[in-house]
């Protein structure tokens, strides 16, 4: 490499394999990389290296890193993926070497999140089939009503190009109950013998024992880490994401049970960002019994697009009495990092609205009614926003 110090570590060390865009940096990289729809191999192509040393060896980041492109203040994936690596104990790379892989086993999920679609979760395509509804303008659901596999674990080399693997990150679906965890475990510990932790982001919806057991069968001296996604305080994370009260906290003390919680998913939308210091308040009950309690990451993922409800869809008025309720919270002593994730729901808020409302306040309740929660957005307003 000609520069020691790349503008961003992400190519060098890791990559992203799912069933719905292939091989690319990460999974927030939007343009096209040499290895953009192929294969894992295509990691270490000469082509891909070059790629490497013209984008990231410069002061600039390339265009197609939208997620990073950001203002300072606003969340930037860059500056977390960095901490991440440091942390980890990761070196400014001195050549590509795959030692992360984000994986998406398939899009086996019991939950039906209303920021999410049919690409990443089985119970949301069929129940988009059943009624034969289709919102998801990017993807296709009366196509995807049915298990999408992960077609690249058919053909990986493990033993050629994930040897010098360290670290796993398994997302979904729902990895804890995915039917390929299993024989990809398998191969992990026979050809990854670097292989120190594994990490998984979860809903916690229909976690069972025997999944969280498979790791501890083939990978017993890995530490094993867990993401947990929540979305607001209980209540309001049943209506968006579908999983009741007393199975989330149940699932989270099971989980506990098998692996060290590494920190907390929020995904600040429209959705829910007026409620985040209730959610900071969830959170800490939740964990209140933890050892790690104060070590634990609130990393917040906000929503940028306009399909997906960003905050810029809300209407001022109510963007300005959630700002107000966000600031003053500031003040207040809360968990360890919290208050980066309030800073970036604060910053996403101040952004001027872009897009109706009306088509916004569809697509999100279209899904609970789907699961006979008839609560409608204005009944969160009024609950959390007063």
């Amino acid at each position: 490499m000609k520069n020691q110090d790349p503008k961003c570590w992400v190519p060098y060390y890791s990559i992203e394999v799912n069933p719905f865009s292939g091989a690319r940096p990460c999974c927030k990289f939007q343009g096209q990389s040499p290895y953009g729809k192929n294969y894992l191999e295509d990691f270490y192509s000469l082509e891909t290296n070059l790629w490497r040393e013209q984008s990231f060896n410069s002061d600039e980041l390339p265009k197609s890193c939208e997620a990073c492109n950001v203002d300072q203040n606003e969340y930037s994936y860059l500056e977390y993926s960095k901490k991440i690596f440091i942390r980890e104990g990761f070196e400014t790379p001195k050549e590509p070497k795959i030692k992360k892989i984000l994986l998406a086993l398939d899009n086996v999920c019991a939950s039906s999140c209303i920021m999410c679609g049919p690409h990443f979760s089985t119970t949301i395509a069929n129940m988009l089939h059943k009624n034969n509804v289709t919102i998801f303008h990017r993807h296709q659901p009366r196509d995807e009503g049915k298990f999408i596999p992960n077609r690249q674990l058919e053909s990986i080399d493990f033993e050629t190009y994930l040897s010098d693997l360290e670290l796993i990150h398994f997302y979904g679906g729902e990895p804890l109950i995915s039917p390929n965890l299993e024989k990809f475990l398998k191969n992990v510990s026979q050809y990854c013998k670097k292989i120190r932790k594994i990490s998984f982001s979860t809903g916690l919806k229909n976690v069972k024992e025997s999944n969280l057991k498979l790791f501890k069968k083939y990978l017993p001296n890995c530490l094993l880490s867990a993401n947990v996604s929540i979305d607001g305080p209980l209540d309001l994370n049943h209506w968006i994401r579908g999983i009741e009260e007393e199975e989330y906290v149940n699932n989270f003390k099971l989980l506990t049970k098998h692996g060290h919680v590494s920190g907390f998913q929020i995904t600040v939308g429209a959705y829910n960002f007026f409620a985040v210091p209730e959610c900071i308040r969830a959170i800490e009950r939740i964990t209140k019994n933890l050892s790690n309690q104060k070590d634990l990451i609130l990393m917040a993922s906000p929503i940028m697009y306009p399909e997906i409800l960003s905050v810029k869809q809300v209407p001022n008025q109510i963007k300005a009495k959630g700002v107000k309720k966000l600031e003053s919270f500031l003040k207040e002593p809360v968990l360890i990092n919290s208050a980066e994730l309030i800073q970036t729901a604060i910053n996403l808020s101040k952004n001027p609205s872009t897009v109706d409302w009306k088509d916004s306040l569809e697509y999100m309740q279209i899904l609970p009614k789907f699961r006979n929660d008839h609560r409608n957005f204005q009944y969160w307003i009024d609950k959390y926003l007063g």
